[in-house]
């Protein structure tokens, strides 16, 4: 998670919705897109709770979630030693993120790459995978799966900041085989995070360009730490930033991730506005954006070496994918 200012990079961009296996070469270019923000985000108003439909199968589809194969996920990440943006480890952990998708068995999944140059000339990619079939529109739901550290070429185990995220992801696409809803689903993993969110600028700019019809953006970045009980969780819907006409749908999409979040995966919510992490290049673009965040910035294992499984919930991580999947349920219309 990257709490700070940031400057992010502009891109060229070429063809994904109809995407192929093969990467995609897009360059960088430093540019200013700020967040503009410093200390702790701005609380955002309590939601009301919204009508949630009643429709059944979606507690059969929520019980697919495994606690221990969460974690042990966020444990094989934690094993690249370093994802740093641009080195080996983090070539090799997104390769990995591309080889689970494939063996989840979804009928008409496919994936893409989009492969760009960091502002230092290190080549890196973002992993995206769809697990259905084409459709009129998506929801998005996006964790960064590079790291940092005080020593970040050396180590980055980047536990909680982000494989959590990551691994909810891949639990997503695991729940969801043989799953028929309305809308499509994007699955992204994006690079180059740490260093100003590149990773997502550079997909923001794609789906801008071509229009992609993304009715919700979700970001899951920092969602396995947990202090208290029940564990709480971070609801973060967009809230006067860039573009204000998307506002209101984001309150609306926020209202309905914080009531499941207490419902389907029994936490403790707050709300604050979206705040320096990928959503925010797609809130630019005029994209909805909400996300769930573990408040554990300002923990001292926080961007260091110490972010290990060790700081990891299981059971969190667990509620946070119960909470993101009934949403994708609910959002995305299940059919069958």
């Amino acid at each position: 998670m990257h709490r700070r200012h940031f400057v992010c990079g502009a891109a060229t961009s070429v063809g994904l919705i109809a995407f192929a296996s093969a990467g995609l070469a897009l360059d960088t270019t430093s540019g200013d897109f700020s967040a503009d923000k410093s200390g702790q985000p701005p609380e955002a108003p309590a939601l009301e709770t919204p009508p949630i439909s009643k429709k059944g199968g979606h507690d059969e589809i929520l019980g697919k979630v495994d606690a221990d194969r969460l974690y042990d996920d966020v444990r094989h990440l934690q094993t690249f030693e370093t994802r740093l943006t641009g080195t080996p480890g983090n070539a090799a952990a997104g390769d990995w993120i591309d080889s689970q998708y494939q063996t989840h068995g979804h009928a008409a999944g496919k994936g893409s790459q989009q492969t760009f140059k960091m502002p230092d000339g290190s080549d890196t990619s973002n992993r995206l995978y769809y697990p259905f079939a084409d459709a009129s529109s998506y929801i998005l739901i996006c964790a960064h799966y590079d790291a940092t550290s005080e020593k970040p070429s050396d180590s980055a185990p980047g536990a909680d900041d982000n494989a959590t995220g990551v691994a909810v992801l891949l639990e997503i696409s695991r729940a969801l085989v043989g799953v028929k809803l309305q809308k499509g689903l994007i699955l992204a993993c994006f690079s180059g995070e740490e260093q100003g969110l590149v990773g997502s600028q550079v997909c923001a700019d794609i789906a801008a360009k071509e229009h992609w019809p993304i009715d919700l953006l979700v970001n899951l970045d920092m969602v396995g730490f947990a202090k208290a009980e029940p564990a709480n969780i971070v609801v973060e819907y967009d809230h006067g930033n860039r573009v204000l006409e998307n506002d209101q749908t984001a309150a609306n999409y926020g209202a309905i991730l914080g009531s499941l979040a207490q419902t389907a995966g029994g936490l403790s919510v707050k709300y604050t506005d979206i705040w320096n992490s990928d959503y925010m290049p797609f809130e630019a673009k005029g994209y909805p954006c909400v996300g769930l965040y573990d408040d554990g910035a300002e923990e001292p294992f926080y961007h260091s070496t110490r972010d290990t499984t060790d700081n990891v919930n299981k059971e969190k991580l667990a509620s946070v994918a119960r909470s993101i999947l009934a949403t994708i349920l609910e959002v995305g219309v299940l059919t069958t």
